[in-house]
């Protein structure tokens, strides 16, 4: 962990802490960062939107720094928390993009080489996420922390690092070690097997990401919805923006983005009923627009618990059979956007609950 850096961000979240105490944290945040359930994260990045929540992941967050710091107070601490979540998720994202020596010697592993051993990185990415679709409607304030800047950067790097297959690095090796074998009639050696191994798992990916592509393809060109069981043209472009979002990541073969998400939600879009007078939508009249039996299939009971303010527009059609839902909700879903970055919206929140 880079001390530095979180004594920096203390500063920028206005917290006094003097180097004992920021060496101290540094210890608490190695045992926190070294939890990698999604579910505990995810209430880490509650906590530090001012979501409320009282569990026992906030209970062993709060404990564990307090076990570290004795100079944090056991009362109203709701401010300190939160910062100190802030931190914790920027501590995480250093984790997952740092790599770490393995100690050289068993039996002598330090604490960072421990916390090597945790895969952070799809961790981060999943609650990376769920931070970019909950401030969609923009009603959290960023601190002066760099989170936000953060996730957006580690999306952005790693968001598509599983749909990257390397077939062409291994042609030439398997190349060398056929005309070897041919030649001097010798079996495999270990190290080609591992080749042939990254070679096969590549292939694998490769034939994947060429029928996700094919799917897609075959979908925007047939123009026909197998949710609505209509064609394009026939459906309203408020039930497009989320009917398109289901179907796309419902044809996707992984658990990240498709590469050209929103230029294909785009074109979708431009095909429903009437598309070109309809220039800006709300995500109340999308949610208005789709039948209780769709509203049903987006909240099923696999995804339904995880739905809250982390999933804004799955939220909304979660709360729109209460009486005045709309009012209820700390967003504005009345505000006028662009479709696609609606239907987009819609897409992201859907993949983020599969990949959890």
């Amino acid at each position: 962990m880079n001390k530095q850096n979180v004594a920096e961000w203390h500063t920028l979240s206005k917290l006094q802490a003097t180097d004992e105490v920021l060496t101290k944290r540094c210890g608490a945040f190695d045992i926190i960062i070294a939890k990698n359930e999604i579910k505990f994260w995810l209430d880490i990045v509650r906590l530090y939107l001012g979501i409320k929540v009282n569990n026992e992941n906030v209970t062993f967050f709060i404990s564990t720094l307090q076990t570290a710091d004795d100079s944090i107070p056991r009362m109203k601490i709701e401010k300190l928390v939160k910062s100190l979540a802030g931190i914790a998720i920027l501590c995480k994202i250093e984790a997952a993009d740092t790599k770490v020596e393995e100690p050289k010697k068993e039996g002598q592993e330090t604490d960072a080489a421990k916390t090597a051993e945790v895969n952070h990185k799809e961790t981060v990415l999943v609650f990376c996420s769920a931070l970019r679709n909950a401030i969609f409607f923009g009603q959290y304030k960023a601190d002066k922390t760099p989170v936000f800047e953060k996730i957006n950067l580690f999306l952005n790097e790693f968001g598509h690092e599983d749909r990257i297959n390397n077939v062409d690095e291994h042609e030439e090796e398997i190349e060398s070690a056929l005309e070897r074998i041919s030649e001097e009639e010798e079996s495999i050696t270990d190290e080609e097997n591992i080749t042939i191994l990254k070679a096969t798992d590549s292939l694998i990916k490769a034939v994947k990401l060429q029928g996700e592509e094919i799917n897609v393809l075959w979908w925007i060109f047939g123009g026909y919805s197998e949710l609505a069981k209509e064609y394009f043209n026939t459906i309203s472009i408020q039930k497009m923006c989320v009917i398109a979002a289901k179907e796309l990541n419902d044809l996707s073969r992984f658990t990240t983005e498709f590469y050209a998400a929103q230029p294909i939600l785009r074109k979708i879009i431009t095909l429903s009923k009437d598309a070109d007078k309809s220039k800006t939508l709300t995500v109340k009249e999308c949610v208005d627009s789709i039948t209780q039996e769709f509203k049903n299939t987006l909240l099923n009971e696999k995804v339904s618990s995880t739905i809250d303010e982390l999933t804004p527009c799955l939220f909304a059609i979660k709360n729109s059979g209460n009486k005045g839902w709309e009012k209820s909700l700390s967003f504005d879903i009345t505000k006028k956007l662009d479709p696609s970055a609606i239907s987009m919206q819609f897409y992201r929140e859907i993949l983020f609950l599969d990949s959890i």
